[in-house]
């Protein structure tokens, strides 16, 4: 009787082991793909305006620290003379997530621009969607963390996460 309980304690004692095993194994992955955009995440995404005709092509990059960083195919064209942008990006409160960044236009047309953007996440942070605004002010008396400002440009974008 005494080996027998033995051995069913000792059975026991390696199923839980066992189960614990996977619990612990399969909690990282899962706190890992929770935790994605915290390590930071690079999009590629397609811009198009209000109407939806295509705009441009861009990159964007949500770093862990909460900055943000972003680069568009028409910057700096024979067409359109603007900088890259660089930000600030937050959680809302529906799970996605609000940008604010600002980037410079070159002269002729020399002024500051502010681009709001609202994203939403699909298949676990892989796709995004959402909108955006481009803002500006005068370069030498406007201050794009402000209210005013005359919106230029609003449309939509579509992406996908950037993988190695």
């Amino acid at each position: 009787m005494q080996t027998l309980r033995s051995r069913v304690v000792i059975g026991m004692s390696g199923i839980l082991a066992l189960v614990g095993l996977v619990v612990l194994l399969n909690s990282h992955k899962a706190a890992a793909d929770e935790e994605r955009l915290v390590n930071g995440a690079t999009y590629e995404i397609t811009l198009t305006d209000s109407t939806g005709a295509f705009d441009a092509r861009e990159t964007l990059t949500l770093h862990a620290d909460h900055s943000m960083a972003a680069h568009d195919s028409n910057e700096n064209s024979p067409t359109e003379h603007f900088s890259g942008e660089l930000g600030l990006w937050r959680f809302d409160d529906n799970g996605g997530v609000i940008t604010k960044s600002v980037n410079f236009d070159f002269p002729p047309n020399a002024d500051i621009a502010r681009l709001d953007r609202t994203i939403k996440f699909e298949q676990n942070r892989t796709k995004i969607s959402g909108t955006f605004t481009v803002t500006v002010f005068p370069l030498q008396t406007g201050n794009p963390q402000g209210p005013g400002g005359t919106v230029i440009f609003s449309g939509n974008f579509t992406g996908n996460l950037v993988t190695p």
